[in-house]
């Protein structure tokens, strides 16, 4: 395949760069783990530990979130509806769509979380768009590559 090709609105990346077992040389970033099942009406614990330093801000109601079971190549599309602080650092309590029961969560264990970089990108974009100049702005390294540098 072509660099870059484009199909519709998503862009791949040349097949070469591509290992279909780690989504993240296809255009997404892992955010967390599913550790198990959290209470009794559907709800999974997720950590981010050493995965990510903006689980908080990813795993948040209205995101589009994927879950790659173990064993298996593409992640699926997950809606979050509800999310909120575990009851340790780096732990979010997660509802999903479509997950109404203890069993349903709890078969979700050992699931890798991850969001498309192209909705942290829109994200990130409308943030600055409303934030204020001097603002944190966060930034991939392969938007960088390429850039000109201007020192002072």
């Amino acid at each position: 395949g072509e660099a870059g090709a484009v199909r519709g609105q998503m862009e791949f990346p040349d097949v070469q760069t591509i290992d279909p077992y780690n989504p993240q040389t296809f255009g997404y970033t892992l955010v967390g783990a599913v550790l198990g099942a959290h209470g009794v009406r559907g709800e999974i614990k997720v950590t981010s530990q050493g995965m990510s330093d903006f689980a908080a801000e990813r795993i948040s109601r209205g995101w589009q979130l994927f879950l790659q079971m173990p064993g298996r190549r593409s992640p699926r599309p997950r809606r979050c509806v509800l999310a909120r602080p575990g009851a340790k650092a780096l732990q979010r309590i997660v509802k999903l769509k479509g997950t109404s029961s203890r069993e349903e969560a709890a078969a979700l264990r050992g699931a890798r979380v991850f969001v498309r970089d192209a909705d942290i990108r829109r994200a990130d974009a409308l943030e600055a768009a409303g934030a204020e100049e001097g603002g944190d702005t966060e930034y991939f390294v392969e938007d960088l590559v390429g850039l000109r540098v201007l020192l002072p």
